[in-house]
This record gives C-alpha cells, structure tokens and sequence, in this order.
C-alpha cells in the first residue's frame, strides 16, 4: 500500500481484499501489507491506523519498508539500462503479490499507479537513485501525461519484471 503521503482509501481497499483472501482460504497470519515508503520516513502507528483503520492491523502484521535498510532489500540483478534492482525481501518472497496505488498525473511517469507502488515504493535505495536521477528528469519523455516512449516509466517496468505484480486495485479520486 501507499504511504501516509498519498492520500489514498486503501483501508478500505486492503479490508476488501483481505475478506476476498480469507474467502478464497488464504490465512490471515500469511498476509503482510508492506507500506511503500520509498525513501520517505516510516508511518508511525497513529499513522497507520489513519491509513488503514483499526481492524487491517488487528487482522494483519503491517511493515514500514526501508529503503535503506539491507536486511530488509534484496538485490535481484541488473536491468537492460544497467539499473539495480534492488526490492523489499518481504514483497520478492510473497507468492501472490497484490499493489494499491493512484492514478494521477505524475511529473516523472506521466501518471502514478501501476508498477510504480512496487517499482520505487518498495525498492531500495539503489534504485531509487537509479531511477530518479538528472538523466531522467531531463529526458524530455518523462514528463506529465506521457507514458509511451517515457523512459522513467520504461525503467519502472524493467524492475517490476524483476518479481511479478499479480494485481493492482488504482483508484480515481475527484471531489
């Protein structure tokens, strides 16, 4: 899930996923939700209960993940643009992989959402710094509204191919 920084309903989202889950036979003692704090701090607990609710960590264990902790990465090898990927040991070990996020126009992937939550949400900090660098904030395809051809989003991809997303639930917000 997304950090307290996005302003996301992903209580609601994680609750229905984790009945569907439940539902479908999946134990709850099997279930983490990794918050996708990229480099940003880590939520506090106020936090937490904020974005999720009270019943999401009662039911399941919730991690902050830390980008520049390397117990908690795993480095998985190289892109094609030579970037490292280095991702979230509890995200690279899970079998199923479900992500929430946004969509938004983003200065950098022309919109949030997608890969993106995996793909620097809970990457570590070398890719991180691989991916948000001068290179690619001067590329002029990366920009605003721009998908194909933008060469951010062609790195988020690389690294999301690096371990599979299984399923995304992005919402629109308005007013």
């Amino acid at each position: 899930v997304t950090d307290i920084t996005r302003k996301i309903p992903d209580g609601k989202i994680v609750k229905v996923l984790l009945d569907e889950l439940t539902e479908a036979g999946v134990k709850e003692e099997d279930v983490k939700v990794v918050i996708a704090t990229g480099l940003h701090r880590p939520n506090t607990p106020e936090e937490i209960i904020e974005m999720l609710g009270e019943e999401v960590p009662r039911r399941v264990r919730v991690i902050n993940h830390m980008a520049k902790d390397d117990s908690q990465v795993v480095f998985l090898g190289h892109t094609q643009h030579n970037l490292p990927v280095v991702i979230n040991r509890h995200v690279v070990e899970s079998d199923i992989r479900i992500a929430t996020g946004t969509i938004e126009p983003h200065k950098l992937a022309g919109y949030s959402g997608g890969v993106k939550t995996m793909s620097v949400g809970t990457a570590g900090e070398k890719t991180i710094a691989g991916t948000h660098n001068l290179k690619v904030e001067e590329d002029p395809s990366t920009r605003i509204g721009v998908i194909h051809g933008n060469l951010f989003r062609e790195y988020l991809t690389e690294i999301a191919a690096f371990v599979r997303l299984d399923f995304i639930v992005n919402v629109i917000q308005n007013k």
